[in-house]
């Protein structure tokens, strides 16, 4: 194989003239190749290459990390809060989280409430940082914090860190836009989509590494075939579905997922998911008779389904599915959730919304 001794401006990875290896480009021009052919495919034609070769790299960088003398950007999801934690960095109190994708919440949300409730689930699990950032890629404001927090820093570079899909190289964009740096990173709705360390000079002040994003395991989205995981990405909530609920219901979630939902007097269920999932209310239904229903969503290899059920406060609660988006309960007493084993389904400590 030979090498270039330039790296791919999407994914990282050094460009090569083998069909079979990461990074491989065809008719490399040293002057005009910026990307390999997978990340060429990605942003030319939205279609993405992804083998076992893909996550055998991105963990072996990630296991040879060092974050010594960085600063360290951690994005968190905000619908998916507790499972886009990286538990590597527990105990690390050097950490910013930068708490992402803040526009997806309701208009008319107690923003102070709302971050003061962020904060205690992170708290609740035991997560050290030195700071909070919150903020989004709609956000210009929040990206100047972000901007303004690295330029006073002693240390000069900064790495960012994330799971797939928590919106990372996204705010790496918008800082570049802000400091009006040409920048070629590759955004995309699939996973994984960096492979190695991305290295941008921001400015005078800073630099940024960008790095792959860990692997999400128990994310809804990593069972989803690539033609539709752009369907689920959760990134455009206009209006939430609301739904009042006076007796025990079950809701479907096209064949995602089945939740039955038990009041304890007039109670209501908001779903905070992408726009275009379909989502039908019944009568409550034995749900692992719901599972031949029509097909909308093609998963990649098929589980067995299972149940996870919650026992709830009749205050307000919020049940999150990792890759699918956060469901808000009010004098619900209990759900269950039937879904494809595996998925991480967990209730939040204090409710967000």
């Amino acid at each position: 194989m030979k090498s270039y001794n330039v790296k791919c401006k999407g994914c990282g990875i050094y460009l090569n003239d083998d069909i079979n290896s990461l990074g491989y480009c065809k008719n490399f021009d040293p002057v005009k190749t910026k990307y390999c052919k997978r990340c060429f495919d990605i942003k030319n034609y939205n279609k993405c290459d992804t083998s076992e070769a893909n996550i055998v790299a991105i963990n072996k960088t990630l296991d040879s990390l060092d974050i010594t003398n960085y600063d360290v950007f951690i994005i968190l999801d905000v619908l998916d809060l507790n499972n886009s934690l990286i538990e590597r960095y527990k105990d690390n109190k050097n950490v910013v989280y930068v708490i992402n994708k803040m526009d997806l919440l309701p208009i008319n949300h107690d923003v102070n409430l709302t971050k003061a409730h962020i904060i205690e689930n992170i708290d609740a699990l035991g997560y050290q940082y030195a700071s909070l950032i919150f903020g989004s890629t709609k956000s210009n404001s929040s990206i100047k914090i972000i901007d303004e927090y690295l330029r006073n820093s002693p240390h000069k570079k900064a790495i960012f860190l994330g799971k797939s899909n928590s919106g990372k190289t996204s705010l790496i964009k918008k800082l570049c836009a802000l400091n009006k740096v040409k920048e070629n990173v590759v955004v995309s709705s699939y996973l994984n989509t960096t492979n190695d360390l991305n290295q941008i000079k921001i400015n005078k002040f800073y630099s940024i590494i960008d790095t792959p994003g860990f692997i999400n395991a128990t994310s809804l989205l990593n069972e989803i075939s690539l033609k539709d995981i752009k369907k689920l990405q959760c990134n455009c909530i206009k209006t939430p579905k609301t739904f009042q609920v006076y007796e025990s219901r079950t809701f479907k979630i096209e064949n995602l997922v089945t939740i039955n939902v038990y009041p304890s007097n007039k109670g209501s269920v908001t779903f905070y998911m992408q726009d275009n999932l379909h989502i039908e209310p019944s009568k409550l239904k034995d749900a692992f008779k719901l599972n031949n229903l029509k097909q909308y969503v093609s998963y990649v290899n098929v589980k067995p389904c299972e149940v996870t059920t919650f026992a709830l406060q009749p205050t307000k609660q919020n049940v999150v599915i990792s890759g699918l988006g956060m469901i808000a309960t009010k004098n619900i007493e209990k759900v269950e959730v039937y879904m494809q084993a595996g998925i991480n389904i967990n209730l939040l400590k204090k409710q967000i919304i």
